[in-house]
């Protein structure tokens, strides 16, 4: 596992300026392994205060999503819940055009103008 430094940045101010870089990155637990997500100062799974960043991996399942009506002041949109392949779920946006399926593959991204990750369906 390769360790970035981060300097005085706070987990959340580092997992933004990853995002704005145009990566997708991930915290790990030196003492259980396992990944986190949303990005904190401890593990969630042992509370251990030692982590490294690492490169994270683009595939999850679409677990669950609503549809948001347009308003006069708002577009229409989506706000979905997808479990990583690493093993913790995110709250997103689906960004390609159709109907979403329970089940299905998706592939995340990075939204640099946004500092988000953002879905999009699994290539075939």
């Amino acid at each position: 596992m390769s360790e970035v430094r981060i300097g005085s940045l706070s987990p959340e101010a580092y997992f933004a300026e990853a995002l704005r870089a145009g990566r997708l990155e991930v915290q790990v637990c030196r003492s259980c392994g396992l990944s986190f997500f949303f990005p904190r100062t401890h593990c969630t799974h042992c509370r251990s205060q030692e982590y490294a960043w690492r490169p994270m991996r683009a595939g999850a399942t679409l677990y669950s999503y609503s549809e948001i009506p347009a308003t006069p002041q708002t577009p229409a949109r989506n706000v979905i819940l997808a479990d990583m392949d690493e093993g913790f779920r995110m709250m997103s946006t689906l960004l390609d055009e159709g109907e979403p399926r329970i089940g299905m593959r998706l592939t995340a991204r990075p939204d640099p103008q946004r500092a988000r990750v953002v879905f999009g369906r699994e290539a075939p």
